[in-house]
């Protein structure tokens, strides 16, 4: 079968007109086109949500593993097939702590981007779908088993899942004077292993999407219509009714992209001033370069209010130095025994183990204080002690903090 997403000028250019016909604004919600494949007659076209959720278990928030959620619609060509199918899509993708991990340990160009791989496990989720053709009536589909799979969809959803708030903020980042740049923003996403475009678009719904893929991608193709309403003649009722129902859709699109327009007007202070949080925080560590536990630690913490820490980690000993305040928690393990030999010797004999760590907050523009670092000290006496043995000195300590 030859595959479409190899040629991606092929179905950048089948969209032309569409993307140029609409300049994404970041006040309306917003899906991504991200492949197509199949021979003509058997096509389908890959739409996603721009939103990704996280769907980790709370008892695997510290371990190297996160479960990332996106919504995926497949559109399809066949007669045989559904008009489309909704897909709620599982990914595993390395977590916080591991990319912390490899960012410390191993620093490259690409950051925390998240490694190319040949295959991708995955399953389908509680809450996917599919439109029959026959009726144009929805089918909900059972959720699926962990499965590995190469599909090459499937690849480029996991990047589009595992990179996702870095995906948003390249998409943030490609508004220039209230207009959207496509190539800019492709160009962003170079070092996350896409090298075929994805297109921003404002058609969202599944419905949309349809529509699109038959007007642009397959036009000239015959559709479909078992059901027989794309051929049905509208009367003069028919327009009356679908105008007086624009019109309701018209007014509550023109409230609700007001809300949205004041939410990311909102979004956009509160991401400039997450930047300039981070921004400070380098600047409290200076050249130091936390590693290990320590940096998987200030990946999870970093901004978080100094409220979630305590709400986490209990009461601290508290330590203000100017700006700067340190609240700290420690445990400790020591079951040693002076031990003594007929001869009057004595020697002690035991393990003595020592975790201390620390959040260091400063406030932010708002006076709200935030972890802007996270230091660990550990002492034992056990030989060979350090690095990995870090986890076992602290184990109660490193908490991640709550959904």
């Amino acid at each position: 079968m030859r595959n479409l997403s190899r040629a991606p000028h092929l179905a950048a250019a089948l969209l032309t007109a569409a993307a140029s016909s609409f300049v994404p604004s970041a006040a309306f919600a917003q899906a991504l086109f991200f492949h197509v494949d199949g021979e003509p007659g058997n096509r389908q076209a890959y739409y996603s949500q721009t939103l990704v959720m996280d769907r980790t278990p709370a008892d695997q928030l510290l371990g190297p593993t996160a479960i990332k959620q996106l919504d995926v619609t497949v559109i399809h060509e066949h007669p045989a097939k559904p008009e489309w199918t909704m897909l709620r899509v599982h990914f595993e993708c390395p977590s916080l702590m591991a990319l912390a991990t490899r960012k410390a340990g191993r620093p490259d160009k690409r950051g925390t981007a998240i490694a190319e791989t040949s295959s991708v496990k995955m399953r389908i989720g509680e809450g996917s779908s599919i439109l029959r053709r026959r009726d144009l009536q929805n089918e909900a589909l059972p959720a699926g088993l962990w499965t590995t799979t190469s599909d090459p969809a499937m690849l480029k959803a996991r990047k589009l899942a595992c990179n996702g708030p870095d995906i948003e903020k390249a998409m943030f980042a490609s508004y220039q004077n209230q207009r959207f740049d496509m190539n800019a923003f492709n160009a962003k996403l170079r070092p996350f292993g896409f090298t075929e475009s994805v297109m921003v678009l404002a058609e969202t719904t599944a419905a949309e999407q349809l529509e699109l893929s038959w007007t642009r991608l397959w036009r000239g193709s015959k559709r479909p219509d078992p059901s027989g309403r794309f051929a049905q003649v509208a009367t003069d009722a028919d327009r009356a009714a679908a105008m007086a129902k624009m019109a309701a859709i018209t007014k509550e699109i023109d409230t609700l992209a007001a809300q949205l327009r004041g939410q990311y007007e909102q979004g956009t202070k509160s991401l400039a001033a997450g930047f300039e949080f981070d921004q400070a925080a380098a600047k409290l560590r200076g050249d130091r370069k936390p590693r290990g536990i320590a940096a998987q630690l200030l990946m999870v913490w970093q901004a978080r209010p100094e409220e979630d820490v305590v709400a986490k980690m209990g009461r601290p000993l508290i330590t203000d130095s100017g700006n700067l305040r340190i609240l700290s928690y420690g445990q400790q393990y020591d079951n040693r025994v002076l031990v003594g030999s007929n001869s009057g010797a004595t020697w002690v004999e035991g393990t003595y183990m020592a975790c201390d760590v620390q959040f260091v907050t400063i406030p932010d523009r708002n006076g709200v204080r935030r972890v802007a670092d996270v230091r660990i000290d550990v002492d034992s006496n056990a030989s060979g002690w350090g690095g990995t043995n870090t986890r076992e000195a602290c184990d109660e300590l490193l908490q991640a903090p709550g959904n």
